[in-house]
C-alpha cells in the first residue's frame, strides 16, 4: 500500500457515539451537501460523475463550459447514481462480497440498456441506467483492492463482455487478517490496517447484512464503525477521507482517481458507435422544445396554420448550430392517445408531424387540454419550457393542480397562448403564474410575434432575470440589473402594450436601435436586445389591469437551481435527495447552485408582485462547491420566487430568477420506492396519504405513461386531522414492453375544495428482462 491507514484510540470514543445513531455505513458518499454526516470526508459519487460528463462533454463536444441543459442531464445521471445506495441488500451492486460475476453482468446489462434507450429516443431510461452503471463501476474501486495491488485507472473488463477479468481469490482462500493495535511512546494506541490484506488476487471486502456471505472467516470486511459482518477486525472500503469510516482512508484519493478514470473511458466505450444525435441526446447538448397545439377546430383567420409555418421557420434556422434542440415533443389534442404523444431527436421529423396536423370540425369550447399537458410534461425532461397553443377552455380542469405539482417537480415552465372566444383562461393564467410561465391571448397577427418569444425563451443557456405577476394592474417600474455576461436579453410584458425601457446611459430605448427587436402583440410587448448594454435597466408600465412581466435572456452565469431537499441515506453515509412533493411545514431546507464568474451572492425571497419576503441563509458547506448553497428557509404560504442576487468578480452587479411557488401543504402523499417492471405483469403500488388539517375530503388524480396502464382505488377518501389513509395503483406493463424503457407514475391526492389542499407523489420505474 502506498499509505499506512492509522487510528488513535480516541477515534474507538467517537465510534461509540456513532454507533448510537447510525446503523451502517457503504461506498462514497452518495451527494454533496451532509457529505457524509460529518464533513470534509473526500469525493463524492456526485462530484465523480459530475467531473466525468463535464470534462467529456468538453472532449467530444468542444464545449468549455456545460449548457443549463447539460447541466440538467448531468444531474438526472447524479440522482440515479445516488439512488443506488437506497439497496443495501444486493451487494453486487456495490462490488461487495467478492460478487465480480454478477457485478460485471449488471454492468454489462445497463451499458447495452443506455444504447438501446438512446436509439429510442428515451434520455431519461438512457441516463437513469446510466447514473445506477456508474455507481456499481465506482464502488469497484473503493471497495476491492485495486488500488492496494498496485495497480490504478480503468479496468474495461468490468463491463467488456468480451474481456476476462482478473483472477479472483478462490472462494475459500483467506483474504485479510486482522488490522494491529500499536502502542506508541506516549502511552496511546494506533489501529495500523496498512498490511491487513493477504492476497495480491482480486477481492472486495464483505459487508454486514448483504446476501452475500464468506465462505471463510478470513475473508475481508468492508470496514468502518457501521459494518456488522463478520472477519477480521477492520477493514479495506476507501470510501471516504475519514478515519472513523474506512480502514484504507489513506488510499481514498487514489481510490477515487481511478473511479473518475473508468467513469469517463465506460462512457467513452458506450458513445463510441452512437450517432451524433444519440450522443447529444444523452448529454443534453442543446435545448427542447416541447408543444402542445389545440387542433379542435375553429381557429380564426388561418391562425394554427401560420403557428406551423413559425415553428418550421424557427427549426430550420437553428439546424446545424449550438441551439439546435436535442429533443421535439409535440402532443396536439384533443386527440391525445398513444400514438398522438411524439417524442422526436429529428428536425425533419418533427416538421412532418407538424405540417401533416389535421384539425377537427366543430370547434368545440372545450377540450382535454390539461391531459395533454400532462402528457407532454410526462416526456419532456428537466427544466423544459412547454409552450401550450389553444382556442378552447380545459374541459379537464380538475387536473390543473396535477399539471402544476408535476411541472414544478421537472421545473418546467409552462406559458400558454389562447385564441378565440371561449373563456376558460383562469386555469391557464394560473397554471403560468406558478410555474414561472406567462399567458398571452392570442390574436391573428400575433402568430410572428409569439414565435419571437418562443425563439427567444428556448436557449441552451437560458436565463431568468425578472418574473413578476400582479393582478391588480396599476403603474409599476422595475430595476432590472443586466450583467456583461448577458448576450441577449428580453423584455416581456402580457396584459399590457405601454412597456417604457431606459437604457442604463439613460437613453430611452426607441426599437430601431442595431440589434434590437420591438414587436408588439394585442395583449403585450416583446422587447429583444443583442449584446444589451451592461447596467441597470429601467422598465415601466402602466396596463389597465393585471399583468405578468418577464425578463430573461442567455448567459452562462445561471442560477441552475433551487430546491427543498430532506437528508437521505444512513446518518454517516448520507446526502440529500429533492423533496418529493409539496413541502408539509412551512421549515424547510433548501439546496441552491449557481454557474458563472461570482464574487459574491445573497438570495431572496420575493412575492409574485416582486416585494421582498425574506433573505435566505444559505451558505456552502465546508470544503464543498463555491457556489453551491445550503440552508432553512421558512416558506410563505402564497406564491413566491427565488432571486440570487450579488456581484461579479469583475464588479457588476447581478440578478437571476427562479419561479417556485411551493408553499406548505398540511397534506402529503408518500408513494413506494422505485420500481423495477417485469413485461406480462402487474405492480401494486401503494401511496399513504396524511391529512394533517382539517377534515377533508380527497380524490385520486392519477398521471401514469400511456404505455403502462393504471387504475387507482379508491375513488375518495375521507380523513380527518392526524389521521392516514391510502390509494393503491395497479400498474401494467405490457408483454411487449422493451427492457430498458423507462417510466413514472404520479398520484395527487387533492381535496374536492376548489383551491383546496393537495400533494403528490412520484414513483420512477425501469422495465427488466423478463425472467427465463
Amino acid at each position: 500500500m502506498s499509505s499506512r491507514p492509522f487510528l488513535r484510540c480516541g477515534f474507538w470514543l467517537a465510534v461509540a457515539l456513532a454507533l448510537l445513531v447510525s446503523p451502517s455505513v457503504q461506498a462514497f458518499c452518495p451527494t454533496n451537501g451532509v457529505r457524509c454526516g460529518l464533513g470534509g470526508a473526500g469525493v463524492t459519487h456526485q462530484d465523480l460523475t459530475e467531473e466525468t460528463l463535464e470534462d467529456l462533454a468538453q472532449e467530444l463536444f468542444a464545449l468549455s463550459h456545460p449548457t443549463l441543459a447539460m447541466k440538467q442531464a448531468s444531474q438526472e445521471v447524479s440522482k440515479a447514481n445516488a439512488e443506488v445506495d437506497d439497496d443495501q441488500t444486493n451487494g453486487f451492486k456495490h462490488f461487495d462480497g467478492e460478487s465480480f460475476t454478477a457485478g460485471k453482468q449488471r454492468l454489462v446489462t445497463l451499458f447495452e440498456g443506455v444504447r438501446e434507450s438512446l436509439r429510442a429516443e428515451d434520455a431519461t431510461a438512457a441516463r437513469r441506467q446510466l447514473g445506477q452503471a456508474l455507481h456499481t463501476l465506482q464502488d469497484f474501486y473503493s471497495h476491492s483492492n485495486w488500488i492496494e495491488s498496485g495497480r490504478s485507472g480503468a479496468l474495461p473488463s468490468l463491463w467488456r463482455s468480451g474481456e476476462a477479468l482478473p483472477p479472483p481469490a478462490a472462494a475459500d482462500a483467506p483474504t485479510c487478517k486482522a488490522c494491529e493495535w500499536v502502542l506508541l511512546s506516549d502511552g496511546s494506541l494506533l489501529v495500523d490496517c496498512g498490511d491487513n490484506l493477504l492476497t495480491p488476487l482480486l477481492t472486495t471486502g464483505f459487508y454486514g447484512g448483504e446476501n452475500e456471505v464468506p465462505a471463510v472467516p478470513t475473508k475481508c470486511r468492508h470496514g468502518g464503525p457501521f459494518d456488522t459482518g463478520p472477519g477480521p477486525f477492520g477493514g479495506i472500503n476507501k470510501d471516504s477521507a475519514l478515519q472513523l469510516l474506512s480502514p484504507h482512508f489513506g488510499l481514498h484519493g487514489a481510490a477515487a482517481a481511478s473511479a473518475l478514470e473508468a467513469s469517463k473511458q465506460f462512457i467513452r466505450d458506450l458513445v463510441a458507435p452512437l450517432t451524433e444525435h444519440q450522443r447529444r441526446l444523452l448529454f443534453g447538448v442543446g435545448p427542447a422544445l416541447a408543444l402542445v397545439l389545440d387542433t379542435s377546430g375553429g381557429w380564426e383567420g388561418g391562425l394554427l396554420s401560420q403557428l406551423v409555418r413559425e415553428a418550421s421557420r424557427i427549426i430550420d434556422a437553428r439546424m446545424g448550430t449550438a441551439q439546435e434542440p436535442s429533443r421535439y415533443i409535440l402532443v396536439p389534442f384533443p386527440s391525445t392517445s398513444t400514438g398522438a404523444l411524439g417524442a422526436m431527436g429529428d428536425a425533419r421529423e418533427f416538421k412532418r408531424a407538424l405540417t401533416s396536423l389535421k384539425t377537427g370540425g366543430g370547434g368545440a369550447c372545450s377540450g382535454p387540454s390539461m391531459t395533454a399537458v400532462l402528457q407532454a410534461l410526462g416526456t419532456a425532461g428537466q427544466g423544459v419550457d412547454l409552450f401550450v397553443f389553444t382556442r378552447s377552455s380545459a374541459g379537464d380542469e380538475a387536473l390543473a393542480s396535477a399539471v402544476s405539482g408535476l411541472a414544478r417537480k421537472r421545473d418546467a415552465r409552462i406559458h400558454v397562448f389562447q385564441a378565440g372566444a371561449c373563456g376558460g383562461d383562469a386555469v391557464y393564467r394560473r397554471l403560468a403564474s406558478e410555474t414561472g410561465g406567462q399567458f398571452f391571448q392570442l390574436q391573428a397577427l400575433d402568430a410572428l410575434g409569439l414565435f419571437h418569444f418562443v425563439d427567444a425563451t428556448v436557449r441552451a443557456n437560458a436565463v431568468e432575470l425578472l418574473s413578476v405577476v400582479e393582478p391588480q394592474g396599476g403603474s409599476r417600474t422595475f430595476a432590472v440589473p443586466v450583467d456583461s455576461s448577458l448576450s441577449q436579453v428580453t423584455f416581456s410584458v402580457s396584459g399590457g402594450t405601454s412597456l417604457r425601457l431606459t437604457q442604463p446611459n439613460g437613453l430611452p430605448l426607441l426599437g430601431v436601435e442595431p440589434g434590437v427587436r420591438k414587436i408588439p402583440l394585442s395583449t403585450g410587448m416583446l422587447v429583444t436586445v443583442v449584446n444589451p448594454q451592461p447596467g441597470t435597466w429601467t422598465a415601466s408600465m402602466t396596463p389597465s389591469g393585471g399583468f405578468s412581466f418577464r425578463v430573461s435572456g442567455e448567459s452562462a452565469l445561471r442560477f441552475e437551481r433551487f430546491e427543498l431537499v430532506e437528508p437521505f441515506g444512513r446518518p454517516g453515509h448520507q446526502g440529500y435527495a429533492p423533496l418529493v412533493g409539496l413541502p408539509l411545514s412551512a421549515g424547510a431546507f433548501a439546496q441552491a447552485r449557481l454557474s458563472g464568474e461570482l464574487a459574491s451572492t445573497r438570495f431572496e425571497l420575493r412575492s409574485q408582485a416582486g416585494g421582498l419576503l425574506q433573505t435566505l441563509a444559505l451558505a456552502p458547506e465546508p470544503g464543498g462547491a463555491p457556489l453551491e448553497f445550503f440552508g432553512p428557509v421558512d416558506l410563505p404560504s402564497s406564491p413566491f420566487a427565488i432571486y440570487a442576487v450579488g456581484s461579479t468578480r469583475g464588479g457588476e452587479p447581478y440578478q437571476r430568477a427562479l419561479v417556485t411557488a411551493r408553499g406548505p401543504q398540511p397534506v402529503r402523499v408518500v408513494g413506494p420506492a422505485a420500481q423495477t417492471l417485469t413485461p406480462g405483469t402487474a405492480a401494486s403500488l401503494v401511496f399513504q396519504v396524511h391529512n394533517s388539517g382539517a377534515v377533508n375530503t380527497f380524490r385520486p388524480v392519477l398521471l401514469a405513461d400511456p404505455r403502462f396502464p393504471a387504475r387507482v382505488t379508491p375513488s375518495s377518501l375521507v380523513l380527518g386531522p392526524e389521521e392516514t389513509g391510502t390509494f393503491t395503483v395497479r400498474w401494467e406493463t405490457p408483454r411487449n414492453t422493451v427492457p430498458g424503457t423507462a417510466t413514472a407514475l404520479t398520484l395527487a391526492a387533492e381535496s374536492l375544495v376548489p383551491g383546496g389542499p393537495h400533494n403528490f407523489a412520484v414513483v420512477e420505474a425501469l422495465v427488466a428482462s423478463p425472467p427465463r
